[in-house]
């Protein structure tokens, strides 16, 4: 162990161990840097968050729909396939009654086979067809309940904001533990929980701005006369003085 003379007074130092590095000037503390809960400013307005939850319902709901009628169109598809499927099974079982007819050396009995090794083949494409488009309609139905769940959750969180201490988080555990899905059902379990906000009276509508002459308005004042921005300036005046 050394010792190094500074402006300081004396600062022991260990062998192979780096010097820290000197406080910049002008650097900020680092605990200056954290900002308090209270000094973190707003990002969003009452009105614009109102805003932002009816587009992010909106969109829900409209991927919802769309997902639906595709589900719609896979289910009608499926049933299209096991139609098929049933008239491909008639087709083999007469095709193979009449392979079993003919005679072995009779030239019909060999179209006959090739007529039934084709509808078996087709038979095989169209389970296949049918299997493949039932796994397409799962998934999509697993993307509605999602879409659902999201719109559920939103409609949680805005029926939670409507109460006095409303609790989002808690409101929806309890509508998944009593599965309450509609809008109805989610509003009992609130009530029951919480005191429903006092209605707030809207402000009264600002008074319209009295019509400009064209001429002359208070104090003689040629208001054709104003440029455009005096305009806008002048007219600022006046709804403010309202």
């Amino acid at each position: 162990m050394g010792v190094e003379e500074s402006k300081a007074g004396t600062i022991p130092t260990v062998e192979g161990q780096a010097k820290a590095p000197p406080a910049a000037k002008g650097g900020t503390p680092e605990s200056a840097s954290k900002v308090s809960p209270e000094e973190t400013q707003k990002l969003y307005t009452q009105k614009e968050a109102d805003a932002l939850v009816h587009v992010a319902k909106s969109e829900a709901g409209r991927e919802k729909k769309v997902l639906e009628d595709v589900v719609v169109n896979l289910k009608a598809q499926i049933q299209t396939k096991e139609s098929d499927i049933e008239e491909n099974a008639t087709d083999i079982e007469k095709l193979q009654t009449k392979v079993e007819d003919l005679a072995s050396n009779d030239p019909e009995r060999f179209n006959a086979i090739k007529e039934l090794r084709v509808a078996r083949d087709e038979r095989r494409q169209l389970k296949a067809d049918r299997s493949a488009l039932e796994d397409e309609k799962r998934e999509h139905g697993e993307t509605v309940k999602l879409a659902q769940s999201t719109l559920r959750e939103i409609t949680v969180f805005e029926v939670a904001a409507e109460y006095e201490s409303g609790d989002a988080v808690k409101l929806k555990e309890l509508c998944e533990t009593f599965e309450a899905k509609s809008d109805e059902q989610i509003r009992k379990i609130a009530d029951t929980l919480w005191t429903k906000k006092a209605a707030v009276s809207p402000k009264p509508a600002t008074p319209p701005l009295k019509p400009y002459s064209g001429i002359t308005e208070g104090g003689g004042l040629d208001f054709s006369k104003l440029t455009p921005d005096e305009k806008i300036k002048e007219s600022l005046r006046r709804i403010r003085k309202q």
